[in-house]
């Protein structure tokens, strides 16, 4: 197969990978990837950790929750970003809801 070819095939699986991507770039997938225990202790970038907050401290009002709170969920989040205590046990495979 010629080099074109694979360059075409190459640039054509980008794009379709990009135009997923950006189908779950949402803050929700966000939030939802940052609090799984699976995933505790990935690395997220500090634009990425504004996102979840804000994301998080946006549904903390809706549901009628008043600033004071909110700051303590925001300090719980960083809490468990920088997996302090009560967030630094260990994820295993065997935890879960029906074990």
């Amino acid at each position: 197969m010629p080099m074109n070819n694979y360059r075409s095939l190459k640039n054509s699986c980008i794009k379709v990978f990009n135009e997923r991507y950006k189908e779950f770039d949402e803050d929700i997938y966000l939030l939802a990837f940052f609090l799984h225990p699976q995933y505790k202790g990935a690395v997220i970038h500090n634009t990425q950790f504004e996102r979840i907050q804000k994301t998080a401290l946006n549904i903390w009002k809706n549901l009628g929750h008043k600033k004071t709170s909110g700051l303590e969920l925001r300090a719980q989040l960083r809490k468990y970003l920088d997996q302090n205590n009560p967030y630094s046990a260990p994820y295993s495979n065997n935890d879960g809801p029906f074990q």
